[in-house]
């Protein structure tokens, strides 16, 4: 029943993108595919591969969100997007069923670096050098119906009206198909985001943004993707009540960072909204018995870490000597 239920919600969000005449036909889709190129990177060691009828445990994290990926990576290359994807140390039969892949617009590269933000990067440049590549989009790996916007939260780029999109979550969508623990965390960490900003000056008290949704669409073009290359450390320890961990490297650094910035300096940042619905096996995953405790900690931390960083940022942004957080002359 509740499976049924996710797929009408996909279905709904399919019909909307494919109205007859609407600019993200299939067809225009395709044309525009070409320009596009998704970055994104892997990091599932325990990934095993499983034989075809076979269900996957509920408490299978890395084997549920890498077949998310595969899944992903099939739906972007349909419509003529290549992918660059940065791996940091996935299990080998995760990257053999890769292979039927590499010769359809998946370029993989790896990462030995340890750290999201170094493979990041190493998605980045990659990306970025790809002939007729106007626009570069970022998203976590697992984001399957995401796949169907495309074209949407790159039209505004494409168009010469933005140039970064950071893409919305219906919410309706939002509230159907999410953990609730998740969903909380992350309109909380939203609204302060938000709320940093707005108090900074860098928006207006009627703008917001879901940063915490995870994808960010940018130009491909010098000024702004340098934004996205920088790396920053920590120059002292940034103290948590709860036991976070703020650290750039693992978390903003060339995530939330590159839009802050943006802001700042006061380029185009919009937002589109997208019919995106959570996947079932993930949300399973991450309210299975097993884990549901670690991840609800987890929500806990890196929201007071990403916010940290955020005000530590803001305060290197405007010279404030009180900040805590640096850019290093050489990203690697």
């Amino acid at each position: 029943m509740e499976q049924d239920i996710i797929r009408n919600m996909e279905d709904s969000a399919e019909v909307k993108l494919s109205k007859p005449g609407d600019a993200s036909s299939d067809k225009e889709k395709l044309a525009i595919g070409r320009q596009l190129v998704v970055a994104t990177n892997f990091l599932y060691r325990d990934y095993k591969a499983i034989t075809e009828g076979e269900q996957r445990k509920d408490g299978d994290t890395d084997g549920i969100r890498g077949d998310l990926a595969i899944e992903c990576l099939s739906e972007a290359l349909k419509l003529g997007v290549r992918v660059v994807a940065a791996d940091g140390g996935s299990s080998v039969e995760f990257l053999s069923a890769l292979e039927k892949f590499k010769d359809n617009g998946l370029t993989l590269v790896t990462s030995t670096v340890a750290g999201r933000a170094p493979q990041r990067r190493k998605a980045f440049e990659t990306a970025t050098a790809l002939a007729d590549g106007k626009v570069i989009i970022y998203t976590q790996p697992e984001k399957v119906s995401l796949m169907r916007s495309l074209v949407e939260i790159s039209e505004p780029i494409l168009k010469g009206q933005a140039d970064i999109v950071v893409p919305k979550r219906n919410p309706e969508l939002f509230e159907e198909s999410y953990p609730l623990y998740m969903r909380e965390s992350e309109i909380r960490v939203n609204k302060t985001y938000d709320g940093l900003m707005q108090r900074a000056g860098l928006m207006s008290t009627d703008q917001s943004l879901d940063w915490f949704f995870g994808p960010v669409v940018f130009k491909n073009d010098p000024g702004i993707v340098s934004l996205f290359l920088k790396k920053y450390e920590l120059i002292d320890q940034i103290k948590s009540r709860i036991g976070a961990k703020p650290n750039p490297e693992m978390n903003s650094g060339d995530h939330y960072f590159p839009i802050i910035e943006a802001l700042f300096k006061g380029l185009r940042v919009q937002s589109v909204e997208v019919p995106f619905v959570y996947p079932k096996a993930q949300r399973d995953n991450e309210m299975s018995e097993e884990k549901i405790a670690d991840f609800q900690e987890r929500r806990i931390r890196d929201g007071a870490a990403y916010r940290l960083e955020a005000i530590h940022f803001l305060s290197y942004l405007k010279g404030d000597p009180r900040s805590k957080i640096k850019e290093v002359s050489a990203a690697q």
